[in-house]
């Protein structure tokens, strides 16, 4: 499923290593290069950003005060719904919206793409397609870099 760099996943997809669970959201930051990175501080104040690379569609809302992560989950073709790509891509009175919801899965299912979700504890839920996610070591030279 698309590439993962510095990502340990579980069998079900959820991201196991870094442990993200219970660590707060304390940043996003959405470049104009299809790259997200969230930056996520763990339970024993370890900073991680995870970059989020060819980026085609995102969501996020509830943003909040105090976001805690549950989990980060990389969802496969069998576990995407149709309403998630149809509210991801905003396709509901689109009369292509079938068409375009079966291309999606197919690139998923062929690990052209991946759906990620962050789900929350409290706060920030966020949902992208894209086709990288990994581990930066250096996020602020990585931000200054995507700022350009």
């Amino acid at each position: 499923m698309g590439t993962q760099e510095g990502i340990e996943l579980s069998k079900h997809g959820g991201i196991i290593n870094p442990n993200l669970h219970d660590a707060d959201l304390i940043g996003i930051f959405i470049s104009e290069k299809d790259c997200i990175l969230i930056l996520a501080r763990d339970v024993t104040g370890t900073v991680f950003c995870v970059a989020f690379t060819g980026v085609e569609a995102f969501h996020g809302e509830d943003l909040r005060e105090g976001n805690i992560i549950f989990d980060i989950a990389v969802q496969t073709a069998t576990s995407v719904s149709r309403e998630d790509i149809v509210d991801l891509y905003r396709l509901a009175h689109d009369p292509n919206a079938t068409a375009v919801f079966e291309g999606i899965a197919k690139r998923i299912s062929e690990n052209e793409l991946m759906l990620v979700r962050l789900n929350p504890s409290l706060g920030c839920e966020f949902v992208c397609t894209c086709t990288g996610i990994s581990l930066v070591d250096d996020w602020a030279a990585k931000i200054a870099q995507l700022s350009k």
